[in-house]
């Protein structure tokens, strides 16, 4: 996971609004047991794309595993307003 988060941080430094590799760093960061850093690429995915379920449930999921139980709750419900149909984030 190392090696997969050393390329993405440099692919972030040169493109730092590619938010396919944000969220993909965030998980990576989750694999490695950094939440606060898989927390701090949600929201910086998040403020790129308001309007993405994908992004509240990403986050969602960060804020939970940081402790942050309500936020992860307001993301929650937030992702199922914008796209009913995700499933995921139920069992979130």
């Amino acid at each position: 996971w190392a090696e997969a988060k050393a390329d993405l941080d440099i692919s972030l430094e040169i493109h730092g609004e590619n938010v396919a590799a944000l969220i993909d760093r965030q998980l990576v960061h989750g694999e490695l047991g950094d939440w606060p850093a898989a927390l701090k690429d949600a929201e910086r995915a998040l403020a790129l794309t308001p309007a993405s379920a994908q992004a509240h449930e990403n986050r969602a999921y960060a804020r939970s595993r940081c402790g942050d139980l309500r936020g992860a709750l307001a993301d929650t419900t937030r992702a199922l307003e914008l796209d009913p149909t995700l499933r995921t984030a139920l069992s979130s």
